[in-house]
């Protein structure tokens, strides 16, 4: 049977832990034939995941293996363990039990690999300071000594020794590394870590290249056997947004080494790959973002760059790009983000992740703005402010997109916006209209199934913002930014949104609307043409020769759609108004829809109205034009 021994160094006192130790290993199955001896020591203890450092008489017993935390002994007895921690000063009974589990834990992982062989050793120095701990790492300097190390391959006893590992700069750098040399199992083939890094900026890096190189000079393996990610500590240019990046990582696969060969290794400092993303352009719903690049490595490099778009976009979620670069190289790649027209207005995530090869050199992540539409009319002449500007201009009772209004020295015409002037907060920016004052009056709809909803208007000047007829938000003067909760009804809202009062001259403004706990506005939808419960909706539609319409014979035209899944249909365009109230449409057995209306000769367009919400072109009719929003108007001529 195994035997178990449970000591404690230094001031502890030996807590009643033998049983439970005993009674862990064997629950964990480890095997019978090992002694097993467990050491607890304090703090004092100069032992840590970067260095070991053992006194004398402790480093005499030849054979550690040191694995997640824990030095793991195997003394002169092969049939023997010896497990080495550092406690805590302040260490209690409870805080013993779970190294002492911690290490049970560990001893059965490596039961599973035989340590048989006693000169499975781990021993590194450093002139005249073998006291070094971890919260020394950033202390010392470019002053490294030697550095050997004995491992196992598996099973098969496959020793090296590593000497003059020189970290080559100029002092002036402050470069400091920390070497790991953690053999993990991975299958059969333990690799060491180096790793390196800086806290100086970027600029100072020194290019230089890695020489692994046997003493006979000849190579020692292959090249695709390293892999290298290195990457800045912080920004290349402060200016624009760089990826952060990885440090610089150095992975060295050691296979079937011959007998105790004897390895130098010289590492320098590498410049990495610099990735930035910056917007060069903005548009009413478009970003034009162009992905920097530029190498600064003494190799061709190839790799990509991935952006995943809000999966709440039609189409495809997401795109990729591939780049190469030559040693010293910049180029650029650019990604035209272009929310689909129907996307609901608001700001949207998008992210970015750069990859050189296969290593992940970094991500970035921002977001674009998709505006609500609008309709604009204005510059208008300033008036009282406590009288409507004209009767027929009144625009809580009628918005007719035919009609010129008298503006500032002469008529003025309805407009969409925006018409190209977003800036890059998502703000709507009003063409100047010189030095002349005037005002501008706003309207947008949406459809929303949201009974609450917070607006949030945003303006440089004063403005007021009226939903559904009433005031809802006042700036002042000063301009700046207002929220305001607003409660609908049940079921699907249409709400028609005016703004009044812009200054035009340059003037901006932003609306934001959410639902009242934060979320997304379920459901919502800001199609222009929602502008009809409070407003007659008329577009600029032909509607023949002036003047010849009233001579001419009324027609009866029969009106057909099929959809057996609506509830109610109806026929708007330009012979009523735009209007869904005006023209209903009846529900035939066989799910299709039909009316019968009476018009004159001339050029008609229209669409379905689906349920009081979907504004649908005519299916069956392939002759379509533009409606000057985005859709298509079905087209109608009556000879």
């Amino acid at each position: 049977m195994a035997a178990l021994s449970l000591q404690a160094l230094d001031d502890l006192d030996e807590p009643e832990l033998s049983v439970y130790a005993r009674d862990a290993l064997a629950a964990r199955g480890l095997p019978t034939g090992r002694d097993v001896e467990i050491v607890l020591g304090s703090s004092t203890l100069p032992l840590s995941t970067e260095w070991i450092a053992l006194p004398p008489l402790e480093r005499s017993r030849a054979a550690i293996r040191f694995y997640k935390g824990v030095g793991v002994f195997a003394p002169a007895r092969a049939d023997s363990l010896l497990a080495l921690t550092r406690l805590p000063e302040d260490a209690t009974d409870s805080t013993i039990a779970a190294s002492v589990a911690k290490i049970t834990d560990l001893l059965v992982e490596l039961s599973a690999v035989d340590v048989r062989k006693t000169s499975n050793q781990w021993l590194i120095r450093r002139a005249g300071r073998n006291d070094l701990n971890e919260t020394d790492e950033a202390a010392f300097e470019l002053q490294w000594t030697d550095l050997r190390i004995w491992f196992d391959h598996g099973l098969e006893l496959l020793t090296a020794d590593i000497l003059a590992w020189h970290l080559r700069s100029d002092p002036a750098s402050k470069w400091t590394a920390t070497l790991n040399p953690h053999v993990i199992g991975e299958g059969d083939q333990p690799h060491l870590l180096v790793h390196c890094r800086s806290g100086q900026e970027a600029s100072d890096y020194e290019p230089d290249s890695l020489t692994l190189m046997w003493t006979d000079g000849t190579s020692l393996l292959p090249p695709q056997e390293f892999q290298l990610t290195q990457t800045s500590p912080r920004d290349f240019e402060s200016a624009v947004p760089t990826l952060p990046t990885k440090i610089g990582l150095w992975q060295l696969i050691v296979e079937g080494l011959p007998k105790r060969p004897r390895l130098s290794a010289a590492i320098s400092v590498v410049d990495p790959v610099v990735v930035s993303i910056v917007p060069t352009g903005r548009r009413a719903s478009t970003v034009d973002w162009a992905v920097q690049l530029r190498s600064q490595v003494r190799s061709p490099i190839n790799g990509r760059i991935n952006l995943q778009t809000p999966l709440s976009w039609t189409g495809a979620p997401g795109t990729s790009l591939q780049y190469s670069l030559e040693p010293g190289e910049a180029s650029e790649l650019h990604f035209a983000v272009t929310p689909d027209f129907d996307v609901a207005p608001g700001s949207y995530p998008l992210r970015w992740t750069a990859w050189s090869n296969t290593q992940l050199i970094g991500e970035y992540e921002t977001q674009v703005d998709r505006p609500f539409a609008w309709l604009r009319i204005g510059p208008l002449p300033i008036t009282d402010p406590d009288k409507p500007i004209n009767s027929p201009y009144a625009f809580d009772r009628r918005i007719d997109l035919a009609q010129r209004l008298q503006g500032l020295e002469s008529t003025v015409a309805w407009t969409k916006l925006p018409g190209g002037r977003v800036d890059p907060e998502g703000f709507i920016v009003l063409e100047s209209a010189g030095n002349q004052p005037g005002l501008h009056y706003a309207f947008t709809g949406f459809v929303t199934q949201s009974e609450d909803a917070v607006l949030e208007l945003a303006s440089d000047g004063p403005a007021r913002l009226f939903v559904n007829g009433r005031r809802v938000v006042n700036l002042e003067r000063w301009g700046g930014r207002r929220e305001a909760e607003v409660r609908f009804g049940s079921g699907t809202n249409f709400v028609v949104v005016k703004l009044a009062d812009l200054d035009g001259s340059g003037a901006r403004f932003r609306l934001r609307v959410r639902d009242i706990d934060g979320s997304e506005l379920r459901a919502v939808g800001n199609k222009l043409e929602h502008l009809l419960e409070n407003y007659a909706y008329l577009a600029r539609a032909r509607q023949g020769e002036p003047g010849s319409v009233q001579r001419q014979t009324l027609r009866l035209v029969p009106i057909r759609y099929l959809d057996p899944q609506a509830d109610t249909v109806s026929v708007v365009g330009s012979f009523n108004g735009w209007s869904p109230a005006s023209t209903p449409m009846t529900r035939l057995e066989n799910g299709s829809w039909q009316v019968k209306i009476r018009l004159r000769p001339g050029r008609f367009e229209y669409k379905f109205a689906v349920d009081g919400s979907d504004w649908i072109p005519d299916p069956n009719n392939p002759a379509a034009v533009a409606d000057g929003f985005g859709g298509r108007n079905s087209v109608l001529r009556i000879d």
